[in-house]
């Protein structure tokens, strides 16, 4: 024991427990072992200097510069002695090591974070902060696994302003429940300095029995992006386009599935699979696609509960012809 707590030029920061251990052989590397390093936390003389047993962390002289040891810590008491136990360290050289109170992070970042049912976008990404989700009618509540980028940061999580629950880093949060439309989903991270937040948010958007959670065209991109509420698309055609695919996935299971496209008649469409082609011409097309539940009934007895998407294709219309340049020059008789 000493209180020589120098590496090359460099001594160590922050609380350390007054214990500074050198190992032999010196030269070893490369060997994986459990480091256990006892220290006497009496009422007087004590060599803990008020660090708390809790946070000490190894740290060892690599290269001249002290470097935090990260990994499995458990800690021990027998009288006025406690003991910090490292498993599974792989030394890199052998000398020499201290402990050190590791300063409490500031990271509140998520690693990851996935919902159970539906897909995440934009694809999850520790600096965006703002998601959407689609359900399907018969999603009533919606578990989600967030993982913390630090281990000691802790995660809460609720749902359209409800009361805060408890989640594990790694593990799925309790369910929780889901209105039809929009709900807003939070998972606030708070990081172990306790003051550091972060909060992710999540729209998930639960469909109704008559409406879609999904709509696909083989050509161009829908604007603006799916979303169960959203009626009315443009959907902007490469010149030369003959004919498209829509690919509809239904939140009902049972749901009927019609199209048809400007003046044509109305065709069945199979859930989760191609359309037949329907032909475009230049200019604009207007397709329009209906979702029934037959097993629902909306005001009069004759009628059922559906819902209507307007698709807005447009396409270059190659019959077109403009001269840039008409001269008309008149003759006096």
């Amino acid at each position: 024991p000493t209180t020589d707590f120098a590496c090359g030029v460099n001594t160590l920061t922050g609380p350390a427990v007054r214990r500074y251990f050198d190992i032999t052989p010196a030269n070893g590397s490369n060997v994986t072992a459990d480091l256990t390093l006892l220290y006497y936390d009496g009422a007087s003389h004590s060599e803990a200097n008020s660090t708390n047993p809790a946070n000490l962390t190894f740290a060892h002289c690599e290269n001249g510069s002290w470097v935090n040891l990260p990994g499995t810590y458990t800690n021990g008491v027998n009288g006025d002695y406690r003991s910090v136990k490292l498993s599974g360290y792989t030394f890199s050289s052998f000398s020499p090591f201290a402990l050190v109170e590791a300063s409490n992070s500031s990271d509140a970042s998520l690693s990851s974070l996935a919902p159970a049912f539906g897909l995440l976008t934009p694809a999850f990404q520790p600096e965006t902060l703002a998601y959407t989700d689609i359900v399907s009618y018969s999603v009533t509540s919606l578990v989600i696994t967030p993982t913390a980028s630090e281990a000691h940061a802790t995660i809460q999580a609720r749902v359209n302003g409800g009361s805060w629950s408890p989640v594990t880093s790694g593990s799925s949060s309790t369910p929780l429940d889901l209105n039809l439309g929009n709900n807003t989903l939070e998972v606030k991270v708070t990081a172990q300095d306790g003051a550091t937040t972060r909060t992710y948010t999540l729209t998930v958007t639960r469909a109704d029995r008559s409406e879609l959670v999904g709509l696909v065209s083989s050509v161009g991109t829908l604007a603006p992006v799916f979303n169960p509420l959203t009626r009315f698309y443009n959907l902007p055609l490469p010149e030369g386009t003959k004919t498209i695919t829509l690919t509809l996935y239904p939140s009902l299971g049972i749901a009927e599935i019609g199209v048809k496209i400007n003046d044509g008649n109305w065709v069945h469409v199979t859930a989760g699979v191609p359309s037949q082609p329907l032909v475009v011409h230049g200019g604009d097309n207007r397709i329009k696609i209906m979702v029934t539940d037959p097993s629902q009934v909306r005001g009069p007895a004759s009628a059922l509960a559906s819902t209507t998407y307007t698709v807005q294709a447009d396409s270059p219309d190659t019959n077109v012809f403009f001269l840039p340049h008409l001269l008309i020059q008149a003759t006096a008789r």
